[in-house]
């Protein structure tokens, strides 16, 4: 195989297109990597978002309830605390 001068002058087993492939493969490479991670956060990010319930402090009281339950009624859960109904 013949020798190829590279940057430096000197003399060299690789051509300099080998050395500009494997960049090139690295590069390709990364890339698809970082479609596949966009990819997968598209598609699987708002089903675990999904899955855990916003919680809130409930008022009048110190511990937490479920957000949805507060907002579907929140006149009775005020007389369920009070103790009317």
């Amino acid at each position: 195989m013949a020798s190829f001068p590279n940057n430096n002058g000197n003399g060299s087993s690789k051509k300099p297109d080998d050395e500009n492939s494997g960049l090139g493969a690295a590069i390709a490479a990364g890339a698809m990597a970082l479609a596949g991670l966009g990819l997968y956060r598209l598609f699987s990010g708002p089903e675990k978002e999904a899955e855990q319930p916003k919680m809130m402090k409930a008022p009048g009281r110190d511990n937490h309830m479920r957000r949805d339950d507060f907002e579907d009624d929140p006149r009775g859960y005020f007389r369920g605390l009070r103790g009317k109904q």
